[in-house]
């Protein structure tokens, strides 16, 4: 039986304490709204005690529907550390304009863990103007805050990119007592003020409980993975420790209707379609059959479930149950880039779209090498291996080979060679390029881009000079550039604008794929030039040509310095 010890009801009216999102700024009482005039419609699900009405019927906004693209809404909660808490999210869905599922979109994200993707509100409730909530359980470590300072429990929402801005309108946040039946936490600092406070866009009425954790239901484990990693001399014990779904291999097969629909086969597995009992579609990964350590599996796992970004696939869950191991992601309507740049005639690959793609793919590998607690280097970034969701957003995935390191380190130890072939930095080839780092990333992304704005000529440039020495798709870009000629994908009815555009991805393309890794800018850089004007940039070198005037000699280890040059640092100014 669960018992309350207190409940203590606190109307929030400043959102200065616990909101963090970047676009703060932008922000003024003038934009907080109050909808009494509307009826709020309680279900039996949501009966009228479980929230006042004041909850759902005020909100903020930002004040252009278009500020919120790749912008999260955060807020720090100050807890005690060492406890449990369960996380009861509140929602209404209040907007004339958003009617119909699909419409806003956006994922929860709970101390930088997913809880989860897609969420849909109306599509939740049944429709708008009816109230729901969500809870989740998470737990604060003890080492996430110094001693004598309180700890804070992070929430996220990233809204799509292609749908309505992320809502939230009330928080509750229960602190569980330990195995011991303690509540009490450190001796703090007082941290909490006078003042009632408002957070975010909504108007908010927290309510800070303390129960028993018997009789609650989580909706979703708290699984420790356990792999053996296997060394010369040693063996070791990884842990993960994520919140995430974990499956067993008989839900896999019910899920997938015993995998009778395939999407697609890798080098690592097959990947099959699927749905929950929700309704929710997922893909459902499935390794092959693993001795040993599973690698590839730990790597994928472990580098997905600490991302959550607009850019980056959603990892739901995942399977590990003896030599059956699976992984669990968001099922994306548009398949892989692959596919959609190879489909002829689309009236969906024009230059704007194929642009918003560019750029969202850059945003995505930009958070990973610097977005997250460790930077994540891919290592196989390639159009396989970008999906496109409904609303042709970009996501990256397959993290089978990727490389988790302390951002602190410019060098990434390698003992194998990673990659696919055309996409494979050279420095990763042979270290007399330069060290391998998270440019390396960098020469796969500017090599896909290429591959992207010219994807019709690549086969017959490369099948065309298959027998001489001119083989190298970016040479014959190089040379159309100088000519003058960068429109073939397109046509020659594409506008001025659209011409600059397409000569603006060439040349963030070309520089990217500089063979000396200290040549090309790092993904925050990259982000920058291709969201600047064209007359930043300068044509980089031929890259073939680099090579041949011995310049990687004098190449050293990659860096995120201001060594780049010139055209790179004018873009970011």
């Amino acid at each position: 039986m669960s018992m309350f010890t207190s409940l203590t009801f606190t109307l929030l009216s400043s959102m200065s304490t616990y909101f963090l999102s970047m676009s703060m700024k932008h922000m003024s009482n003038k934009l907080y709204a109050n909808i009494n005039d509307f009826p709020i419609n309680y279900t039996e699900k949501t009966p009228a005690y479980v929230a006042p009405r004041e909850v759902y019927t005020s909100f903020y906004v930002r004040p252009d529907a278009k500020d919120h693209m790749n912008l999260n809404w955060t807020w720090l909660f100050p807890v005690d550390a060492g406890f449990n808490y369960l996380v009861r999210l509140h929602f209404c869905e209040t907007m004339l304009k958003v009617t119909k599922p699909g419409q806003r979109m956006f994922s929860i994200i709970i101390g930088n863990q997913i809880a989860r993707a897609e969420t849909d509100v109306v599509l939740l409730s049944g429709g708008p103007l009816i109230p729901m909530y969500l809870d989740f359980k998470t737990f604060l470590a003890l080492n996430t805050s110094k001693i004598g300072e309180r700890a804070s429990l992070r929430l996220d929402l990233c809204p799509n990119q292609y749908s309505y801005d992320a809502i939230l309108n009330g928080i509750e946040i229960f602190k569980l007592n330990d195995s011991r039946g303690n509540l009490a936490g450190q001796k703090l600092n007082p941290t909490n003020p006078t003042n009632p406070i408002m957070l975010g866009h909504v108007s908010v009425i927290i309510i800070i409980a303390v129960c028993s954790a018997i009789g609650l239901a989580t909706f979703f484990i708290v699984a420790i993975l356990l792999v053996k990693r296997k060394n010369r001399k040693n063996s070791s014990v990884v842990t993960f420790k994520v919140l995430l779904k974990q499956y067993t291999y008989a839900e896999l097969k019910k899920i997938t209707k015993s995998f009778s629909h395939t999407l697609g086969k890798g080098g690592f597995g097959t990947v099959y379609r699927g749905k929950l009992s929700n309704g929710f579609k997922v893909a459902v990964k499935v390794m092959k059959d693993l001795k040993g350590t599973g690698e590839d599996f730990v790597n994928e796992v472990a580098s997905m479930s600490q991302t959550s970004h607009v850019n980056i696939v959603s990892l739901l869950g995942f399977c590990y149950e003896g030599s059956k191991r699976a992984i669990v992601y968001e099922f994306l309507k548009n398949g892989s880039l692959d596919q959609f740049i190879s489909r002829a005639n689309s009236s969906t690959q024009d230059v704007a779209t194929l642009y918003k793609i560019t750029l969202g793919i850059s945003r995505g590998l930009e958070y990973l090498h610097y977005g997250c607690k460790t930077r994540i280097v891919h290592f196989d970034i390639k159009p396989q291996n970008i999906l496109l969701d409904g609303n042709l957003c970009p996501k990256v995935s397959d993290f089978g080979l990727a490389k988790i390191c302390e951002k602190r380190e410019s060098i990434v130890s390698l003992i194998d060679t990673r990659g696919t072939i055309g996409y494979i930095a050279p420095e990763v080839f042979s270290r007399t390029y330069g060290g391998v780092s998270h440019k390396s990333d960098v020469y796969s992304y500017g090599m896909m881009v290429l591959e992207m704005v010219g994807a019709k000529n690549k086969e017959i440039v490369e099948t065309a000079a298959s027998n001489t020495s001119l083989v190298y798709f970016p040479e014959w870009i190089y040379k159309e550039l100088e000519n003058g000629e960068q429109t073939w994908r397109f046509g020659d009815e594409i506008t001025i604008e659209e011409k600059e555009i397409v000569k603006k991805m060439i040349l963030v393309g070309l520089w990217c794929i500089q063979p000396c890794p200290l040549d090309r800018p790092p993904m925050n850089k990259v982000v920058v030039m291709l969201d600047g004007s064209l007359d930043a940039l300068e044509v980089p070198p031929n890259p073939s040509m680099h090579i041949s005037r011995g310049f990687i000699a004098e190449c050293s280890s990659p860096s995120d310095g201001g060594e780049i040059t010139r055209a790179v640092d004018s873009a970011n100014t």
